[in-house]
C-alpha cells in the first residue's frame, strides 16, 4: 500500500512474483526496514472472480528514515489527558497525513484532521482529551511512511517520562516519574521489565551509556499508584551505508553506476557489494574504495568496512536495477479513442514486440488516480473522470526476474463526462412541400460513432415526451445529418449517438422543433385578440382545441433559447392558458395533445414601449382582405404614420391602418411601422393559398399476404366534380396513371401514398393529403421470445426480450415494439434488461421492416405476458420438529413454479458472538445448489434451526433467505443445557419460572417459538435476563417451545411449556426421563385441595382412578412415554408428552458385540417370520436400496424405515391408519453400512425409534403399537 494523502487515500503495488497470484496463503516479505502497510485479495475461476480487498495491516518500524521521519513534541512515550503534544513530520515531501492505529484496533482508516487532532502544515496536534493509546506515523505525499511511536495518555495522577524514539547505544538516557498535581515525599521505585532496579526518594532514573541490555518495558510506582509501562527501545550505534544507482535500468549492451557511501562521512572505508540475499558472500571482484558500473540486473546491497579486523557499517537499504531486455513495450487502446466518455468500456493492453514464447510479468505507471493491475491486459468496464491520465508499461520475463522492457510511450487517456450531442434543425418553420434537415454534432463525429434520429411525441397526461425513432435509424445511420421529407405540421425532434460493443449511448440531446403555422384539423391553437404584437399587461389568451381532452401549452423562447410550459408564465384553465405578459418574453407557441399531437405554431412578441403593429398572428387567405393598424398606448395618432412591407414604406400619410383588399402569395412578408420617430417591432404576416385541401384515408395500413387495402381520398367542404390523383413516394412525381379516380382505390404494395383532387380544364388542384405509409405484411411472421423463458420473474432478475423474424433469411431487419409496459424496448431485435422493475410488467408485441425495402413488414406478433414481482420468499418448513435418535430431518424450500430453473441452497443456522445474528453455514453438497426442492439432514441429534433460499439464471438472482425453522430435541447437550425451575411442563399464570442456560460459553440468549401464533422470540420480549438466566413472565407468556443459544454456536435441549390460566395443571417433568430411573406425575389445584377421586390419563385411557393426587412409576420404560393428564371434579388438566430415553447404547466402534447382537435379533425375528409367511408371504419383505454417497464413488446400503416421520405434533392431530405391511416391516433389527461422508471407514448404524416423529402437542390420537414393538424398544 502506497500512501497519496493529496487523494486520501492508497494505491496498491504487487509485491514481487505475485502479479499471477500464489498458490500458498502466505507469503514473506524480505528486508522491510521501515514501517509499510500491506493488504491481499483472493481470486479463482476463468474468467477471475476477485474477493475483496483485506483490510490493510501494518508493520511499524520506530528507526529513523532520512526520506521521512516523524518527531514528538515533548519527546516522551507518555502523557497526561489536556497535555499539548505535536506529532511533526519530516523528509523529502511537502505533503503529509498522520495516521494512527488505536489499541481497540477502530478507525484506523481516519488520519489527524478527522477527529483526534488538528493539522496545521506538516505538524499534528493532539486532542488528547479524546485520545486513546495508539502507535502514530506519518505519510508522504511522494509514497513513504515514517518511524512509528508508541503514545500512551493517561488520565491518572502519574506517569513515566521516557523516549519516545529509540535510543542509541552509548549514549545516556534519563527516565523520571511524574505526578500531575503533587511532588514526590517518599520512595518511588523504577522497574525494569517487572523487576526494581532503583528505589529510593529520587524520581529519576538515569543511565549514562545504554547498551542492547538496557532495552525493555520500564514503569514507576509511588505510594500504591503505579505508572503505565513504556517500552525503551535501543539502536545500534553503526553507522548506516546509503546506495545510490544514477539509474534502475540497464540499457541494452550497457551498464549503471552504484555508488555506496557512509554518513557523516570519515576516510578509511572501503566498499563491500552484494547481489541477491545480503547474507551471502560479497562480490570479490567488487570491493572498492569508490562507485562502482554494474551491467547485470539484481537486487544490489553495499556496506562499508575498515580496520582490522575489519569494523562493519549497517548494510545499505536495497536498490533493484533491472536489465533492459532488446524487446518493446507498447501501450494499445482498445478501442482506438483517446478521448472517450465516462461510463464507456475500454481495453488498455501490454504488448511485447517480438516477445515469442517467453511469459512476462507486466508493470504500469500512470499519472491517473486508477493504476491498472500489474497484469498484460486491464478492461474497464464504465470509465469514470479518474480514469484520465498517461499511461505506460513495462515486461519484465516471469522467471528471470531482473530482466525487463524499458518503459513504454505513454499513451494518453481523457475521459470526459457523458457526451451531451449538440442538435440543430434547419428550417425552423415550414413551407408547404419543404423537407426538415436534421443535424447531432459530436466532437471527432469519425471516432466511430452511429446516430440514432427521434420523433418526440406527447405522452399521456404530458407530463414526458415518447421518442419514436425514425425510419431507417434503428440500427443507427453512419452520417450525422437525416433528412425528414413531407413534414407538414408542428413536430420535435432529438437525437443521440452510440459506438463500441457492448454499444456505449451518449446523452439524448435537447429537443429541437420545427414549426408549421398551418391549421391541423385535429390540433390548433387560437389566439385572442388575433394579433402578433401585444403590450404588457395586455390580457391575453392561448385556446388549444381538437380531437384531445388534455392540453399543454408550450413556449420556445427567442431570447434565452429555453422551453417551457403555461404554469411556468401564465395560467391554464381547461384547454385555455392565460399569458402573464409582464413577465414573458418574445417566444414561439404551440399546444401539444394527450394524443400525441401537436397545433400550428404563433410568434408572438410583447412589447413595453408606446407603439405596437396590430397584424394577424395566423396565416392569412389568398384572396381574402385583411388589415394592419399601428397602435399607441396612451394618445393618438397626430402626424404621418408609415407603414413598411420588407423594409419598404408601402404607406406614409395620417391614417393608423393599411387595409389590403385582396391579398396575395407577394403580401407575405415583414411588416412594421413608424410615427414621431418611434418605430413598431416588426412581424411576419403568413399567406397561405386559398386551395382547399385533400384528406387520405385507410381503412388498414398494412397490407395482409395475397391482399391489398383501401385508400379513400376526399376534399372538404364536400362538392362535386372531383377526380383524385395518387402519388406513390414523393408528392412531386408523376401520379399513378392507372390509378386516376372519381372514388376509393385498392393497392397491394407498400409505400408512402398521397393523394390531391382536381376538376376543371385547365385542372384546378387542391393541396395534397397529409402523407399515410402503408406496409405489406410479408409471409415471415415475427415471435416474441423471453431468456430464460420464465413469464414471472422477480424484481433484480436478468432478463433478454427478442424479436425473431420465421425465414428470415440473410435479409435486414428494422424492429419495432409495442407494450402495455411503462418501458417501451429500444426498436432493435434484442432488449436485454439487466435488472428488471415492476415497471417492466405487461404485454410485449414487436414486428420487423425489411431494412432496404422500406414498406414491407411482417404482422405484429403474438403478445407475451411478462410478469415483474417484487423478491421471492421461500417458505421452508422442516419435518419433524422433535428429534428422536437416529431420526433424519427432511427439509421442503417451496417456491411458487419449483420447475422454472430454480436451484437450492440449505442453510444451518449458528448462532453468532453476542447472539445479536445468526450465522449461516451451507449444508454439505448445497454450496452449488441442489436441483430437488428437499434435502435431508442425517445424524442431527441436537436442536437447530435451518433456512434456504434459491437462485437460478446467469448472473445468478437469489430469493430472499427463508424465515429459519427449527428441529428440537430435548436430549441434553453438554456443551449447552437448559433447565427449567421448577422442573416442569405446565405452570399456573403468575409462577415464577427461571430457565438457565449451562455449557461452555459466557454468552447466551434465550428464544422461545410460540405455538399459538408461530412467532419466534427472544427473552426480553416476555420475560427478563439476568446472567444466563432467564425469569419468564408467566402473566404475559403463551404456550412455547424454549432453548437456548450460546455466543460460540451451540443449541440446547429445548422444552415445551405449556402456562395455564385455570384451576388444575399437570405436574410432569420438562426433561426427557431415563429408561429405569423412577418419575412422579401429580395433579396440582391453584386455590385447593384434592376431595375425591383424581384420574390420571396416558394417551387417552385411565391408568389410575382413586383418591391419590400423585402418580408414581418405578422404572420407567418406552412403553411410559407418552401425553398424560389428570382430572378432578369434571375439571381437566392440559396434557403433556413425557419423552422417555433410551440407556445408552453401544458405539459403532463396538463390532463384537453388534456382531452377537445381529445374530440374536435374526433369530429372534427369523422364526415369526417363518410364522407369518403363511399369512402374508408377500406383505413381509425388508426394504434395501443402494445410496450413491454425496462424497464418495462407493455404494452403500440404507433401509426403508421411519414410516411415521411426517406424524406432526399439534393440538389436535389425526394419523392415518398404519397397515399391517408396515407393522410387520418394524418387527426386525436392522443393521446398516453406511459410508461416511468425511472418511473411507465404514460404520455400523442401528435402525431405531420409528416413532422419532411423533411431536408433542395437546391433543393427538395415535396407532396402537403392538407389544412386540414395545419389546423391541424395552431391550
Amino acid at each position: 500500500m502506497v500512501p497519496d494523502p493529496s487523494d486520501n487515500y492508497y494505491s496498491y503495488e504487487q509485491l514481487p512474483g505475485s502479479s499471477s497470484g500464489t498458490e500458498q496463503d502466505s507469503y514473506i516479505v524480505h528486508e522491510q526496514t521501515h514501517t509499510a502497510g500491506y493488504m491481499c485479495r483472493a481470486g479463482r475461476g476463468d474468467p477471475e472472480y476477485s474477493t475483496f480487498y483485506s483490510y490493510p495491516k501494518y508493520v511499524w518500524s520506530s528507526d529513523f528514515n532520512s526520506s521521512a521521519s516523524l518527531t514528538v513534541s515533548p519527546d516522551r512515550a507518555q502523557h497526561f489527558t489536556s497535555d499539548s503534544v505535536s506529532l511533526s513530520c519530516e523528509g523529502n515531501s511537502t505533503e503529509w497525513r498522520v495516521k494512527r492505529f488505536s489499541a481497540d484496533g477502530r478507525y484506523y482508516w481516519l488520519d489527524c484532521s478527522s477527529w483526534w487532532g488538528t493539522m496545521t502544515g506538516s505538524t499534528c496536534n493532539i486532542d488528547t482529551d479524546s485520545t486513546s493509546d495508539a502507535v502514530y506515523w506519518c505519510e508522504s505525499g511522494s509514497g513513504e511512511s515514517t518511524n512509528a511511536v508508541n503514545i500512551t495518555v493517561q488520565d491518572g495522577d502519574m506517569i513515566l517520562l521516557s523516549p519516545a524514539r529509540p535510543v542509541t547505544e552509548g549514549h545516556s538516557v534519563s527516565l523520571s516519574c511524574r505526578f500531575r498535581n503533587q511532588t514526590s515525599d517518599s520512595i518511588v521505585f523504577f522497574y525494569h521489565n517487572e523487576k526494581v532496579i532503583q528505589s529510593d526518594s529520587r524520581w529519576e532514573l538515569n543511565i549514562s551509556a545504554v547498551s542492547k541490555s538496557d532495552e525493555g518495558f520500564y514503569k514507576c510506582r509511588h505510594s500504591g499508584r503505579e505508572s503505565a509501562q513504556s517500552w525503551m527501545s535501543v539502536q545500534a550505534n553503526r553507522p548506516k551505508a546509503e546506495l545510490r544507482a544514477d539509474d534502475r535500468d540497464i540499457p541494452v549492451g550497457g551498464s549503471v553506476t552504484l555508488t555506496c557511501s557512509v554518513k557523516p562521512s570519515s576516510s578509511g572505508w572501503k566498499y563491500f557489494w552484494y547481489r541477491g540475499e545480503k547474507t551471502s558472500e560479497p562480490l570479490t571482484s567488487q570491493l572498492s574504495a569508490g562507485p562502482i558500473r554494474v551491467s547485470e540486473g539484481g537486487v544490489y546491497w553495499c556496506r562499508g568496512g575498515r580496520g582490522e579486523p575489519v569494523y562493519y557499517t549497517e548494510f545499505s537499504d536495497p536498490v533493484t536495477i533491472y536489465k533492459i531486455s532488446p524487446n518493446k513495450a507498447v501501450v494499445t487502446l482498445q478501442t482506438n479513442w483517446t478521448e472517450v466518455y465516462r461510463g464507456e468500456r475500454i481495453t488498455l493492453r501490454c504488448e511485447i514486440t517480438d516477445g515469442g514464447d517467453t511469459e512476462w510479468e507486466y508493470e504500469w505507471r500512470t499519472t491517473s488516480s486508477e493504476k491498472p493491475p500489474d497484469q498484460n491486459e486491464h478492461s474497464i468496464t464504465s470509465v469514470t473522470r479518474s480514469h484520465s491520465g498517461d499511461y505506460r508499461c513495462k515486461g519484465r520475463k516471469k522467471h528471470t526476474q531482473h530482466s525487463s522492457t524499458g518503459w513504454s510511450d505513454p499513451i494518453k487517456l481523457t475521459v470526459s463526462d457523458k457526451l451531451l450531442p449538440v442538435f440543430t434543425v434547419s428550417p425552423s418553420w415550414l413551407s408547404a412541400g419543404a423537407t426538415v434537415t436534421l443535424n447531432c454534432r459530436v466532437e471527432d463525429p469519425s471516432a466511430g460513432w452511429k446516430f440514432y434520429w427521434y420523433k418526440t411525441v406527447p405522452g399521456p397526461s404530458n407530463t414526458y415526451y415518447r421518442l419514436e425513432l425514425l425510419p431507417g435509424s434503428s440500427s443507427g445511420t453512419e452520417q450525422d445529418s437525416y433528412i425528414v421529407h413531407g413534414q407538414t405540421h408542428t413536430a420535435g425532434y432529438m437525437c443521440r449517438a452510440g459506438r463500441g460493443d457492448p454499444e456505449y449511448s451518449t446523452f439524448y440531446s435537447y429537443p429541437k422543433y420545427v414549426w408549421s403555422s398551418d391549421f391541423n384539423s385535429s390540433a390548433s391553437l387560437t389566439v385572442s385578440p388575433d394579433r402578433a404584437q401585444h403590450f404588457t399587461s395586455d390580457s391575453v389568451s392561448l385556446s388549444c382545441e381538437g380531437n384531445s381532452t388534455e392540453w399543454r401549452v408550450r413556449a420556445f423562447s427567442t431570447e434565452d433559447t429555453d422551453l417551457s410550459d403555461c404554469p411556468d408564465w401564465g395560467t391554464m384553465t381547461g384547454s385555455t392558458c392565460n399569458i402573464n405578459t409582464d413577465s414573458t418574453s418574445d417566444a414561439v407557441y404551440w399546444c401539444e395533445s394527450e394524443s400525441g399531437e401537436s397545433t400550428n405554431a404563433v410568434n408572438i412578441t410583447v412589447q413595453d414601449g408606446d407603439m405596437i403593429l396590430l397584424s394577424p398572428a395566423r396565416p392569412v387567405t389568398e384572396g381574402h382582405s385583411v388589415s394592419l393598424s399601428c397602435k399607441l398606448k396612451r394618445r393618438k395618432f397626430d402626424s404621418t404614420v408609415f407603414f413598411y412591407h420588407n423594409e419598404k414604406v408601402i404607406q406614409s400619410d395620417s391614417r393608423w391602418e393599411l387595409n389590403i383588399s385582396a391579398v396575395s402569395k407577394s403580401d407575405e412578408g415583414f411588416y412594421k411601422c413608424r410615427h414621431s420617430g418611434r418605430e413598431s417591432a416588426q412581424s411576419w404576416m403568413s399567406v397561405q393559398a386559398n386551395r382547399p385541401k385533400a384528406e387520405l384515408r385507410a381503412d388498414d395500413r398494412d397490407i395482409p399476404v395475397g391482399g391489398s387495402v383501401t385508400l379513400t381520398c376526399s376534399v372538404k367542404p364536400s362538392s362535386s366534380g372531383w377526380k383524385y390523383f395518387w402519388y406513390r413516394g414523393e408528392k412531386t412525381s408523376e401520379p399513378l396513371t392507372s390509378q386516376l379516380s372519381a372514388g376509393p382505390i385498392r393497392v397491394s404494395e407498400g409505400g408512402v401514398y398521397w393523394c390531391r383532387g382536381g376538376r376543371g380544364e385547365p385542372v384546378y388542384y387542391t393541396e395534397s393529403s397529409d402523407p399515410v405509409t402503408i406496409y405489406k405484411i410479408s409471409p415471415n411472421k415475427a415471435v416474441v421470445t423471453l431468456q430464460p423463458n420464465w413469464t414471472e420473474v422477480y424484481r433484480g432478475e436478468r432478463i433478454t426480450l427478442r424479436c425473431e423474424i420465421t425465414d428470415g433469411g440473410d435479409t435486414e431487419w428494422e424492429y419495432e415494439w409495442r407494450t402495455t409496459s411503462s418501458e417501451k424496448p429500444p426498436d432493435q431485435n434484442e432488449d436485454s434488461i439487466t435488472s428488471v422493475t415492476r415497471s417492466h410488467s405487461g404485454d410485449y408485441r414487436c414486428k420487423g421492416r425489411k431494412k432496404h425495402t422500406q414498406h414491407s413488414s411482417t404482422g405484429w406478433s403474438d403478445p407475451i405476458k411478462l410478469t415483474v414481482s417484487e423478491g421471492l420468499q421461500p417458505v421452508l418448513t422442516v419435518s419433524p420438529s422433535w428429534l428422536s435418535a437416529g431420526a433424519s430431518v427432511t427439509l421442503n424450500c417451496r417456491v411458487k413454479d419449483p420447475s422454472a430453473g430454480w436451484k437450492f441452497y440449505w442453510y444451518k443456522t449458528v448462532p453468532g458472538p453476542s447472539n445479536t445474528y445468526y450465522r449461516l453455514e451451507l449444508l454439505p453438497g448445497s454450496s452449488s445448489g441442489t436441483e430437488q426442492d428437499s434435502y435431508i439432514v442425517h445424524g442431527q441429534t441436537h436442536t437447530a434451526g435451518y433456512s434456504c433460499r434459491a437462485g437460478r439464471g446467469d448472473p445468478k438472482y437469489y430469493s430472499y433467505i427463508s424465515y429459519p425453522k427449527y428441529v428440537w430435541s430435548a436430549d441434553f447437550n453438554s456443551p449447552a443445557s437448559l433447565t427449567v425451575s421448577p422442573d416442569r411442563a405446565q405452570h399456573f399464570t403468575s409462577d415464577s419460572v427461571s430457565l438457565s442456560c449451562e455449557g461452555n460459553s459466557t454468552e447466551w440468549r434465550v428464544r422461545a417459538f410460540s405455538t399459538e401464533d408461530t412467532d419466534l422470540s427472544d427473552c426480553p420480549d416476555w420475560g427478563t435476563m439476568t446472567g444466563s438466566t432467564c425469569n419468564i413472565k408467566t402473566d404475559s407468556s403463551s404456550d412455547a417451545v424454549y432453548w437456548c443459544e450460546s455466543g460460540s454456536g451451540e443449541i440446547s435441549n429445548a422444552v415445551n411449556i405449556t402456562v395455564q390460566d385455570g384451576d388444575m395443571i399437570l405436574l410432569s417433568p420438562a426433561r426427557p426421563v431415563t429408561e429405569g430411573h423412577s418419575v412422579s406425575l401429580s395433579c396440582r389445584f391453584r386455590n385447593q385441595t384434592f376431595d375425591s377421586t383424581v384420574f390420571f390419563y396416558h394417551n387417552e385411557q385411565v391408568i389410575q382412578s382413586d383418591s391419590r393426587w400423585e402418580l408414581n412409576i418405578s422404572a420407567v420404560s418406552k412403553s411410559d412415554e407418552g401425553f398424560y393428564k389428570c382430572r378432578h371434579s369434571g375439571r381437566e388438566s392440559a396434557q403433556s408428552w413425557m419423552s422417555v430415553q433410551a440407556v445408552s447404547r453401544p458405539d459403532s466402534s463396538s463390532f463384537p458385540v453388534l456382531l452377537v447382537f445381529g445374530l440374536v435379533c435374526g433369530i429372534v425375528v427369523f422364526i415369526p417370520l417363518i410364522v407369518l409367511f403363511c399369512y402374508r408371504a408377500s406383505k413381509d419383505s425388508c426394504f434395501v436400496r443402494p445410496v450413491q454417497s454425496e462424497s464418495t464413488n462407493t455404494d452403500h446400503v440404507d433401509y426403508e424405515n421411519d414410516h411415521y416421520s411426517a406424524l406432526l405434533h399439534g393440538d389436535v392431530c389425526l394419523y392415518d391408519t398404519i397397515r399391517d405391511r408396515q407393522e410387520a416391516e418394524h418387527d426386525s433389527c436392522f443393521v446398516r453400512p453406511v459410508q461416511s461422508e468425511s472418511a473411507n471407514t465404514d460404520h455400523v448404524d442401528y435402525e431405531n425409534d420409528h416413532y422419532s416423529a411423533l411431536l408433542h402437542g395437546d391433543v393427538c390420537l395415535y396407532e396402537t403399537i403392538r407389544d412386540r414393538q414395545e419389546a423391541e424398544y424395552a431391550q
